[in-house]
């Protein structure tokens, strides 16, 4: 028995358990001795602290209590002095003191200060009485690893002027959980600044006499690892909040709201405003917009809502342009979508804002050439990220802008260009994956074949996400790498009939067993499938194009349990598939599923397959579902109706037999 306590009173942390267990046996009480951590001590009870220094000489903690009451008269009959010398002798491994409802004075203080002050990590002294700030210097100046301090509901003897916090704040790098009460109401804000400052990296409760919440800031800005705080007080007649909550605002809609509170408000957003998104055919004087936010980093210039070329010439960016290269002194991101934005603008942009601007993005725009991106390459050769998608231009390009680009930009991130600039020499991109060796993350280029891309590749080492590539059915890709951070591919031709074989498959897939991201449009069918179950276990979204069955479907269910996002063609589906989603893709939100294959399906309806998807995937929250004729029943309606109580999209097309379905 007195074996199996050896190893279990270690587990006991309860101290009337432990008194118990001491009785026991002389064996038990001698253990208890010398492990025991903590011992509370009422002091109007057992005056003598030899006794207890006697008993639990090892003991890392102590509490010490006086009257259960705050009454002065019977404070007095208990004196701490005689603990404060045992402590200074006896207590070898003591790190944590509690003192509640006793007389300590300053020479207490000194003492404990002197003797314990490298050794104690907390000390709080609660309720007691007739010290003063005399005592707390000692403290400060001597029990320097304090972690934690706290003086609350204390009587001092004469008035604190605060510079015991000051000799607190120079000494101490350290403290946690500093707590200090109404006895100490004058202090000087500067000095809190100071702890602030100086226990950056450690600091996490703090709870002080109260202040104005203003004068804080300074003190919260060093004090990056607070939790709680306490010791607020709000100034009717000053208008901070706004200030300090406006930052955390990023929602356009919210801060027109709060701008619309009062004039203080109003120019309160014009000031600290980054973002704006202008749609110009409503707003087409960029005087307002300049005028209103002179302080934006971030502007977003929107066209109309579709790509009409008719509509788009009645909106004119060059204003715009002009206005940005004066007004927008601070401006580093600008998108630009469904507009007509000629060479001129851009030669402007380039040579007015070329070395602030670190985002351009050109989006379904039209009548600009390769000459315009000239000077974009030329001048604007800090940018971070260059977009140019689903735009018109009026001359072919040649890719010597892309050349440009490669020249003269190092630090380029997120590159992408599209089928506008189909002409370049894959050895600009190869150049370009050179010179951003170093920073390039994401790259979507116009398609090309992938073998030739290997040299880009063995230089782009940051580079996680590629878009625009060609599967060559006779290059040899035994030997090609991607980079080994890739998690994100876009591969646009992978042919079927090219490849009776899946070695050309594992090669490619093998190499990036990191893919967390793929699309592809012309497809292997089930074998390509089954070859991405195999060797991307860790994706989470797949587009897959073309025609697959439930074998293929089943196949990826079962390798790459962590897709949320699926979105794929079918030639044949069973209720076995669906089934098979449900019990591994435990993580799935969006699912996407279209039958092109609208004859010969024989497991059909699909209304058990779909139930059982999704009572697996909980987490669903967007369907699309377009079966042939009889592919769902009413019943089958009545089964998303009732499982599907997570889901916020819902596409259901030739399915149902009824309204009585929609109703279910």
């Amino acid at each position: 028995m007195e074996q199996v306590f050896n190893f279990v009173i270690p587990y006991i942390h309860n101290a009337n358990d432990l008194n118990s267990i001491s009785l026991v046996s002389r064996k038990l009480y001698e253990l208890d001795y010398l492990t025991r951590k903590h011992v509370t001590g009422h002091a109007h009870y057992d005056p003598n602290p030899s006794r207890v220094s006697h008993r639990f000489p090892f003991i890392v903690s102590l509490t010490l209590k006086g009257a259960p009451h705050k009454d002065f008269a019977k404070v007095l009959d208990i004196d701490i002095t005689p603990w404060i010398k045992e402590i200074s002798v006896k207590f070898k491994v003591l790190k944590a003191l509690r003192i509640r409802g006793m007389v300590v004075a300053d020479e207490d203080l000194e003492l404990l200060a002197r003797t314990r002050g490298k050794d104690l990590r907390s000390l709080s002294i609660h309720k007691c009485e007739l010290f003063s700030e005399d005592g707390l210097m000692y403290v400060s100046k001597y029990c320097d690893e304090l972690r934690t301090l706290c003086l609350e509901n204390n009587t001092v003897v004469r008035r604190a002027n605060g510079e015991w916090l000051h000799e607190l704040a120079l000494h101490n790098t350290v403290i946690e959980t500093f707590h200090f009460g109404y006895a100490f109401d004058r202090y000087d804000v500067k000095d809190v600044t100071l702890l602030a400052k100086n226990c950056c990296n450690s600091l996490v409760s703090l709870k002080i006499f109260p202040c104005l919440l203003i004068d804080l800031g300074d003190a919260f800005s060093h004090a990056i690892k607070l939790e709680y705080f306490s010791g607020a007080l709000f100034n009717e007649n000053r208008d901070y909040s706004a200030r300090i909550l406006t930052p955390y605002i990023h929602n356009a809609n919210d801060l027109n709201s709060i701008s619309l509170v009062s004039r203080k408000l109003y120019e309160l957003d014009n000031l600290t405003r980054k973002h704006v998104t202008v749609h110009t055919h409503y707003a087409p004087n960029p005087s307002r917009v300049s005028h209103r936010f002179p302080f934006i980093e971030s502007l977003t210039l929107k066209g109309t809502p579709h790509k009409d070329f008719a509509k788009v010439l009645d909106i004119d960016i060059t204003p715009w342009i002009k206005e940005i290269s004066v007004k927008f002194k601070v401006l580093k991101a600008l998108r630009i979508r469904g507009m007509v934005v000629a060479d001129e603008d851009l030669e402007l942009l380039a040579r007015t804002c070329g070395k602030d601007l670190r985002s351009l993005r050109i989006h379904k725009c039209e009548l600009f050439s390769e000459d315009g991106l000239m000077y974009v390459s030329r001048y604007c050769n800090e940018l971070r990220t260059l977009c140019l998608k689903n735009n018109t231009v009026v001359r072919r390009a040649n890719g010597e802008w892309l050349r440009e680009l490669a020249l003269h930009n190092t630090v380029i991130e997120t590159f992408h260009f599209g089928y506008a600039f189909d002409r370049y020499d894959v050895k600009d991109v190869t150049l370009l994956a050179k010179n951003y060796c170093n920073s390039l993350v994401s790259l979507k280029i116009f398609p090309c074949l992938l073998i030739d891309l290997g040299d880009a590749f063995s230089h782009a080492i940051k580079l996680e996400y590629f878009s625009g590539a060609l599967f060559n059915e006779n290059g040899d890709y035994s030997g090609f790498k991607f980079p080994m951070n890739i998690s994100g591919l876009c591969i646009c031709y992978l042919p079927e009939a090219s490849f009776p074989f899946l070695l050309p498959y594992c090669f490619l897939f093998e190499s990036c067993s990191n893919l967390e991201v793929l699309h592809t449009e012309d497809i292997c069918g089930d074998t390509g499938l089954q070859v991405i179950g195999v060797f991307c276990k860790k994706l989470r979204k797949l587009t897959y194009g073309g025609q697959v069955t439930h074998m293929g479907l089943v196949a990826l269910a079962q390798g790459c349990y962590n897709l949320k996002y699926l979105h794929v063609g079918l030639s044949d589906i069973s209720n076995e598939a669906m089934e098979c989603i449900g019990t591994h893709l435990k993580n799935l939100r969006d699912f996407w599923m279209i039958l092109v294959k609208k004859d010969g399906i024989t497991d059909l309806p699909l209304d058990n397959g779909v139930r059982a998807m999704l009572m697996g995937c909980s987490k669903l929250k967007r369907l699309h579902i377009s079966l042939c004729h009889g592919g769902l029943t009413d019943m089958g309606l009545g089964y998303i109706g009732k499982y599907g109580h997570t889901l916020r999209y819902l596409f259901l097309g030739c399915t149902g037999e009824s309204d009585a379905g929609l109703l279910e």
